[in-house]
């Protein structure tokens, strides 16, 4: 995020100049060495008005998913048929007359379950249990979320991630979380 010029006076808001989602390495470096940009967190803060004009303008699709989430009595299935797409790309690099304000601070994207795992609380032996009818069995550093009635046992295993839904069941070594979403991308079409 290139800032511009302090905003108001006021003390460590900078007026946004442009956005860069997701640039290479060397044009990281390059950005950083300049000193007039910093590095997205991903956190933004608006009112929801302003969220509906910008993301109606922006992203007509993604505003009419938006709207069909708060009108859904079914409100797990209207999210779940969201369009796929990070809030960054629908308006972040377009949006006009935007803050930028620096912070200092712990952060973790958690943009897979290893993420997860890392921030939820573990048991003596690293592993994350949540919901009922769990079984742990010489198990380490293992995530584990049973949102259904149906009896989960996890033996001898170690750095591993299991999710049973309603919707599917997935088991993943931790160290391949990153391609959940491909492979879910594969199961949907």
């Amino acid at each position: 995020m290139e800032h511009g010029n302090k905003f108001d006076d006021e003390e460590g808001a900078y007026v946004l100049s442009s956005f860069h989602e997701k640039p290479d390495a060397a044009t990281a470096r390059k950005y950083l060495a300049s000193g007039k940009f910093f590095w997205n967190m991903g956190y933004l803060v608006t009112s929801l008005a302003v969220f509906e004009q910008v993301t109606s303008e922006y992203s007509p699709e993604y505003f009419q998913g938006y709207q069909n989430l708060c009108t859904a009595k079914d409100v797990k299935a209207a999210y779940l048929d969201l369009q796929n797409i990070a809030v960054d790309y629908v308006f972040s690099e377009k949006i006009k007359g935007a803050l930028v304000i620096p912070g200092s601070f712990d952060w973790v994207d958690i943009g897979s379950f290893k993420d997860l795992h890392e921030i939820s609380p573990q048991d003596d032996c690293g592993n994350h249990v949540k919901g009922k009818n769990v079984e742990l069995e010489n198990a380490t550093n293992c995530f584990v979320d049973n949102e259904t009635e149906v009896p989960i046992a996890v033996i001898g295993l170690d750095n591993v991630v299991v999710v049973n839904t309603p919707n599917g069941v997935l088991v993943t070594n931790k160290n391949y979380a990153q391609k959940v979403g491909d492979v879910a991308k594969r199961l949907q079409a």
